[in-house]
Protein backbone atom coordinates (compact mmCIF):
# COMPACT_ATOMS: atom_id res chain seq x y z
CA UNK A 1 0.00 0.00 0.00
CA UNK A 2 1.22 3.50 -0.86
CA UNK A 3 0.86 5.31 2.48
CA UNK A 4 1.15 8.77 0.94
CA UNK A 5 -1.52 7.93 -1.63
CA UNK A 6 -3.80 6.79 1.18
CA UNK A 7 -2.97 9.92 3.16
CA UNK A 8 -4.05 12.10 0.24
CA UNK A 9 -7.23 10.04 -0.18
CA UNK A 10 -8.30 10.55 3.47
CA UNK A 11 -7.24 14.21 3.35
CA UNK A 12 -9.64 14.69 0.41
CA UNK A 13 -12.40 12.96 2.41
CA UNK A 14 -11.79 15.48 5.21
CA UNK A 15 -11.96 18.39 2.78
CA UNK A 16 -15.16 16.97 1.28
CA UNK A 17 -16.65 16.84 4.79
CA UNK A 18 -16.19 20.61 4.99
CA UNK A 19 -18.10 21.41 1.79
CA UNK A 20 -20.66 24.22 1.94
CA UNK A 21 -23.62 21.85 2.24
CA UNK A 22 -22.11 19.39 4.76
CA UNK A 23 -19.87 21.16 7.28
CA UNK A 24 -19.40 17.87 9.12
CA UNK A 25 -16.67 18.78 11.63
CA UNK A 26 -16.75 15.34 13.23
CA UNK A 27 -15.94 13.59 9.94
CA UNK A 28 -13.39 16.27 9.04
CA UNK A 29 -11.52 15.73 12.31
CA UNK A 30 -11.64 11.96 11.95
CA UNK A 31 -10.33 11.91 8.38
CA UNK A 32 -7.68 14.59 8.96
CA UNK A 33 -6.39 12.53 11.89
CA UNK A 34 -6.42 9.35 9.77
CA UNK A 35 -4.64 11.10 6.89
CA UNK A 36 -2.04 12.42 9.35
CA UNK A 37 -1.28 8.87 10.52
CA UNK A 38 -0.60 7.75 6.96
CA UNK A 39 1.59 10.80 6.29
CA UNK A 40 3.63 9.91 9.38
CA UNK A 41 4.10 6.29 8.28
CA UNK A 42 4.98 7.61 4.80
CA UNK A 43 7.65 9.86 6.33
CA UNK A 44 6.04 13.32 5.90
CA UNK A 45 6.35 14.69 9.44
CA UNK A 46 5.28 18.24 8.54
CA UNK A 47 1.97 17.09 7.01
CA UNK A 48 1.47 14.78 9.99
CA UNK A 49 1.72 17.67 12.47
CA UNK A 50 -0.36 20.06 10.34
CA UNK A 51 -3.22 17.61 9.84
CA UNK A 52 -3.26 16.44 13.46
CA UNK A 53 -3.63 20.09 14.48
CA UNK A 54 -6.48 20.50 11.99
CA UNK A 55 -8.14 17.40 13.43
CA UNK A 56 -7.77 18.86 16.92
CA UNK A 57 -9.33 22.15 15.76
CA UNK A 58 -12.45 20.46 14.35
CA UNK A 59 -12.91 18.05 17.25
CA UNK A 60 -12.64 20.88 19.79
CA UNK A 61 -15.06 23.03 17.79
CA UNK A 62 -17.66 20.26 18.21
CA UNK A 63 -17.25 20.37 21.98
CA UNK A 64 -17.73 24.15 21.96
CA UNK A 65 -21.07 23.95 20.12
CA UNK A 66 -24.35 24.37 22.04
CA UNK A 67 -24.99 21.15 23.94
CA UNK A 68 -27.62 19.68 21.65
CA UNK A 69 -28.55 16.07 22.36
CA UNK A 70 -26.61 14.79 19.33
CA UNK A 71 -23.41 16.46 20.60
CA UNK A 72 -23.88 15.21 24.16
CA UNK A 73 -24.48 11.65 22.95
CA UNK A 74 -21.14 11.53 21.14
CA UNK A 75 -19.06 13.67 23.50
CA UNK A 76 -17.27 10.66 25.02
CA UNK A 77 -16.05 9.53 21.61
CA UNK A 78 -14.90 13.05 20.72
CA UNK A 79 -13.02 13.43 24.03
CA UNK A 80 -11.34 10.08 23.28
CA UNK A 81 -10.30 11.18 19.80
CA UNK A 82 -9.02 14.54 21.12
CA UNK A 83 -6.94 12.69 23.72
CA UNK A 84 -5.21 10.63 21.03
CA UNK A 85 -4.53 13.64 18.83
CA UNK A 86 -2.81 15.23 21.84
CA UNK A 87 -0.84 12.04 22.41
CA UNK A 88 0.28 11.96 18.77
CA UNK A 89 1.43 15.58 19.10
CA UNK A 90 3.33 14.78 22.31
CA UNK A 91 0.93 16.63 24.65
CA UNK A 92 0.82 13.90 27.27
CA UNK A 93 -0.88 15.89 30.05
CA UNK A 94 -3.71 16.84 27.70
CA UNK A 95 -3.88 13.24 26.49
CA UNK A 96 -4.49 12.11 30.07
CA UNK A 97 -6.93 14.94 30.87
CA UNK A 98 -9.14 14.21 27.87
CA UNK A 99 -9.03 10.47 28.52
CA UNK A 100 -10.42 11.15 31.99
CA UNK A 101 -13.15 13.35 30.47
CA UNK A 102 -13.96 10.59 27.98
CA UNK A 103 -14.13 7.96 30.72
CA UNK A 104 -16.44 10.06 32.91
CA UNK A 105 -18.68 10.89 29.93
CA UNK A 106 -18.97 7.27 28.77
CA UNK A 107 -19.81 6.13 32.32
CA UNK A 108 -22.41 8.89 32.79
CA UNK A 109 -24.04 8.10 29.44
CA UNK A 110 -24.23 4.42 30.40
CA UNK A 111 -25.76 5.25 33.78
CA UNK A 112 -28.40 7.49 32.19
CA UNK A 113 -29.58 4.86 29.71
CA UNK A 114 -32.79 3.31 30.95
CA UNK A 115 -34.75 0.27 29.85
CA UNK A 116 -33.94 -3.04 28.24
CA UNK A 117 -33.78 -1.66 24.70
CA UNK A 118 -30.72 0.46 25.49
CA UNK A 119 -28.89 -2.15 27.55
CA UNK A 120 -26.43 -3.03 24.77
CA UNK A 121 -25.58 0.65 24.34
CA UNK A 122 -25.10 0.96 28.11
CA UNK A 123 -22.79 -2.05 28.12
CA UNK A 124 -20.65 -0.56 25.32
CA UNK A 125 -20.42 2.80 27.12
CA UNK A 126 -19.26 1.15 30.35
CA UNK A 127 -16.78 -0.90 28.31
CA UNK A 128 -15.39 2.26 26.69
CA UNK A 129 -15.15 4.02 30.06
CA UNK A 130 -13.21 1.06 31.42
CA UNK A 131 -10.83 1.13 28.43
CA UNK A 132 -10.06 4.80 29.05
CA UNK A 133 -9.37 4.23 32.75
CA UNK A 134 -7.21 1.22 31.89
CA UNK A 135 -5.01 3.32 29.59
CA UNK A 136 -4.36 5.98 32.23
CA UNK A 137 -3.54 3.28 34.78
CA UNK A 138 -6.60 3.70 37.02
CA UNK A 139 -7.06 0.00 37.60
CA UNK A 140 -9.84 0.21 40.19
CA UNK A 141 -12.09 2.41 38.04
CA UNK A 142 -11.34 0.28 34.97
CA UNK A 143 -12.40 -2.86 36.85
CA UNK A 144 -15.50 -1.11 38.21
CA UNK A 145 -16.66 -0.20 34.70
CA UNK A 146 -15.91 -3.60 33.15
CA UNK A 147 -17.96 -5.11 36.00
CA UNK A 148 -20.74 -2.61 35.31
CA UNK A 149 -20.74 -3.70 31.66
CA UNK A 150 -21.05 -7.33 32.74
CA UNK A 151 -23.77 -6.45 35.26
CA UNK A 152 -25.85 -4.91 32.46
CA UNK A 153 -25.49 -8.12 30.47
CA UNK A 154 -26.26 -10.54 33.28
CA UNK A 155 -29.16 -8.49 34.69
CA UNK A 156 -30.77 -7.09 31.54
CA UNK A 157 -29.46 -9.09 28.65
CA UNK A 158 -29.21 -12.80 29.24
CA UNK A 159 -32.49 -13.11 31.12
CA UNK A 160 -34.48 -11.06 28.60
CA UNK A 161 -33.08 -12.49 25.37
CA UNK A 162 -31.40 -9.27 24.24
CA UNK A 163 -28.71 -9.84 21.62
CA UNK A 164 -25.20 -9.12 22.92
CA UNK A 165 -21.92 -9.86 21.17
CA UNK A 166 -20.36 -12.88 22.91
CA UNK A 167 -16.97 -11.58 21.79
CA UNK A 168 -17.60 -8.29 23.61
CA UNK A 169 -18.73 -10.22 26.67
CA UNK A 170 -15.56 -12.36 26.54
CA UNK A 171 -13.44 -9.24 26.12
CA UNK A 172 -14.84 -7.77 29.37
CA UNK A 173 -13.81 -10.91 31.24
CA UNK A 174 -10.42 -10.95 29.48
CA UNK A 175 -9.70 -7.33 30.42
CA UNK A 176 -10.65 -8.12 34.01
CA UNK A 177 -7.95 -10.82 33.94
CA UNK A 178 -10.41 -13.74 33.88
CA UNK A 179 -9.07 -15.37 30.71
CA UNK A 180 -10.58 -18.75 31.59
CA UNK A 181 -14.10 -17.27 31.58
CA UNK A 182 -13.40 -15.47 28.31
CA UNK A 183 -12.24 -18.75 26.78
CA UNK A 184 -15.30 -20.59 28.13
CA UNK A 185 -17.66 -18.07 26.48
CA UNK A 186 -15.95 -18.21 23.10
CA UNK A 187 -15.52 -22.01 23.15
CA UNK A 188 -19.28 -22.31 23.61
CA UNK A 189 -19.96 -19.80 20.85
CA UNK A 190 -17.54 -21.47 18.41
CA UNK A 191 -19.55 -24.70 18.59
CA UNK A 192 -22.76 -23.09 17.35
CA UNK A 193 -24.05 -24.23 13.99
CA UNK A 194 -24.22 -22.02 10.89
CA UNK A 195 -22.04 -19.17 12.12
CA UNK A 196 -21.00 -16.86 9.25
CA UNK A 197 -17.43 -17.75 8.12
CA UNK A 198 -15.98 -14.39 9.19
CA UNK A 199 -17.59 -14.58 12.66
CA UNK A 200 -16.40 -18.17 13.09
CA UNK A 201 -12.86 -17.26 12.01
CA UNK A 202 -12.66 -14.22 14.28
CA UNK A 203 -13.89 -16.19 17.28
CA UNK A 204 -11.25 -18.87 16.73
CA UNK A 205 -8.54 -16.29 16.08
CA UNK A 206 -9.32 -14.52 19.38
CA UNK A 207 -9.60 -17.86 21.19
CA UNK A 208 -6.17 -18.84 19.88
CA UNK A 209 -4.74 -15.58 21.16
CA UNK A 210 -6.33 -16.05 24.60
CA UNK A 211 -4.83 -19.54 24.81
CA UNK A 212 -1.43 -18.08 23.92
CA UNK A 213 -1.79 -15.68 26.86
CA UNK A 214 -2.38 -18.74 29.05
CA UNK A 215 0.73 -20.44 27.63
CA UNK A 216 -1.34 -23.22 26.03
CA UNK A 217 0.35 -23.24 22.65
CA UNK A 218 -1.16 -26.50 21.38
CA UNK A 219 -4.70 -25.29 22.05
CA UNK A 220 -3.83 -21.96 20.45
CA UNK A 221 -2.55 -23.67 17.31
CA UNK A 222 -5.68 -25.82 17.12
CA UNK A 223 -7.87 -22.73 17.03
CA UNK A 224 -5.67 -20.89 14.53
CA UNK A 225 -6.02 -23.92 12.25
CA UNK A 226 -9.76 -24.16 12.96
CA UNK A 227 -10.16 -20.54 11.89
CA UNK A 228 -8.98 -21.25 8.37
CA UNK A 229 -11.44 -20.90 5.51
CA UNK A 230 -10.76 -22.99 2.36
CA UNK A 231 -8.05 -21.01 0.54
CA UNK A 232 -10.05 -19.89 -2.50
CA UNK A 233 -8.90 -16.28 -2.40
CA UNK A 234 -11.11 -15.27 -5.32
CA UNK A 235 -14.19 -15.94 -3.21
CA UNK A 236 -13.01 -14.53 0.12
CA UNK A 237 -13.81 -10.95 1.08
CA UNK A 238 -11.15 -8.51 2.28
CA UNK A 239 -12.17 -8.89 5.97
CA UNK A 240 -12.06 -12.70 5.66
CA UNK A 241 -8.66 -12.55 3.96
CA UNK A 242 -7.08 -10.33 6.60
CA UNK A 243 -8.33 -12.67 9.34
CA UNK A 244 -6.76 -15.56 7.43
CA UNK A 245 -3.53 -13.58 7.18
CA UNK A 246 -3.43 -13.17 10.96
CA UNK A 247 -4.05 -16.91 11.45
CA UNK A 248 -1.30 -17.84 8.99
CA UNK A 249 1.06 -15.48 10.79
CA UNK A 250 0.34 -17.23 14.09
CA UNK A 251 0.87 -20.63 12.41
CA UNK A 252 4.35 -19.40 11.38
CA UNK A 253 3.46 -19.33 7.69
CA UNK A 254 4.96 -15.89 7.15
CA UNK A 255 4.98 -15.95 3.34
CA UNK A 256 1.32 -17.01 3.15
CA UNK A 257 0.39 -14.39 5.76
CA UNK A 258 2.04 -11.58 3.80
CA UNK A 259 0.47 -12.75 0.53
CA UNK A 260 -3.03 -12.88 2.01
CA UNK A 261 -2.52 -9.46 3.63
CA UNK A 262 -1.50 -7.95 0.29
CA UNK A 263 -4.61 -9.36 -1.42
CA UNK A 264 -6.84 -8.08 1.41
CA UNK A 265 -5.36 -4.59 1.05
CA UNK A 266 -5.90 -4.64 -2.70
CA UNK A 267 -9.52 -5.80 -2.38
CA UNK A 268 -10.25 -3.30 0.39
CA UNK A 269 -10.13 -0.44 -2.12
CA UNK A 270 -13.57 -1.60 -3.32
CA UNK A 271 -15.15 -1.30 0.16
CA UNK A 272 -17.48 1.69 0.32
CA UNK A 273 -17.46 1.86 4.13
CA UNK A 274 -14.32 3.98 4.60
CA UNK A 275 -13.91 3.01 8.26
CA UNK A 276 -13.91 -0.70 7.39
CA UNK A 277 -11.59 -0.05 4.45
CA UNK A 278 -9.12 1.71 6.71
CA UNK A 279 -9.31 -1.05 9.34
CA UNK A 280 -8.58 -3.77 6.75
CA UNK A 281 -5.71 -1.80 5.24
CA UNK A 282 -4.06 -1.11 8.59
CA UNK A 283 -4.37 -4.69 9.85
CA UNK A 284 -3.05 -5.93 6.50
CA UNK A 285 -0.07 -3.60 6.72
CA UNK A 286 0.44 -4.65 10.34
CA UNK A 287 0.74 -8.29 9.21
CA UNK A 288 3.28 -7.31 6.55
CA UNK A 289 5.20 -5.19 9.07
CA UNK A 290 5.31 -8.12 11.52
CA UNK A 291 6.54 -10.48 8.80
CA UNK A 292 9.31 -8.06 7.85
CA UNK A 293 10.17 -7.07 11.42
CA UNK A 294 9.49 -3.37 10.80
CA UNK A 295 9.26 -2.26 14.41
CA UNK A 296 8.68 1.45 13.81
CA UNK A 297 5.94 0.78 11.28
CA UNK A 298 4.28 -1.72 13.65
CA UNK A 299 4.31 0.83 16.49
CA UNK A 300 2.78 3.56 14.29
CA UNK A 301 0.09 1.26 12.90
CA UNK A 302 -0.90 0.06 16.38
CA UNK A 303 -1.14 3.67 17.57
CA UNK A 304 -3.42 4.47 14.62
CA UNK A 305 -5.56 1.39 15.33
CA UNK A 306 -5.76 2.30 19.03
CA UNK A 307 -7.52 5.64 18.74
CA UNK A 308 -9.96 4.34 16.16
CA UNK A 309 -10.66 0.76 17.21
CA UNK A 310 -9.83 0.31 20.89
CA UNK A 311 -13.45 -0.74 21.49
CA UNK A 312 -13.16 -3.70 19.10
CA UNK A 313 -12.60 -7.03 20.89
CA UNK A 314 -10.33 -7.96 17.95
CA UNK A 315 -7.99 -5.25 19.29
CA UNK A 316 -7.07 -7.62 22.16
CA UNK A 317 -5.98 -10.24 19.62
CA UNK A 318 -3.92 -7.67 17.68
CA UNK A 319 -2.15 -6.65 20.89
CA UNK A 320 -1.36 -10.27 21.76
CA UNK A 321 -0.19 -11.05 18.21
CA UNK A 322 2.03 -7.96 18.08
CA UNK A 323 3.55 -8.78 21.46
CA UNK A 324 4.20 -12.44 20.58
CA UNK A 325 5.65 -11.69 17.15
CA UNK A 326 7.96 -9.01 18.53
CA UNK A 327 9.49 -11.29 21.19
Amino acid sequence: MDFLENARFYEKLAEKSLSFFKKNFRSAGYWYSSAADYYRIGGDKEKFINLKNLALKYFLSLLEEPKERSIVDRAGQIYLWVSYVHRALGNLNEHRNFLIKAAKTFALQAKNLKGDKTSLEAMINYYNAANCYRIIGDRSRAEENYKNALRVYYQKGRSKGIEFSPVLLASCHYRLGDIKKAVEILEKESKKQNLPPLVFSNINLILGCYYLEEGEEEEARKHFEEARIPPDTEKLSAPELVTQALCQLMLNNAENAAGLAEVSIRLSSKIRDYNLRQLIQEIGELVIGLVKGQERKIEELMESLTWQHMELPLYDALNIITKKQSQ
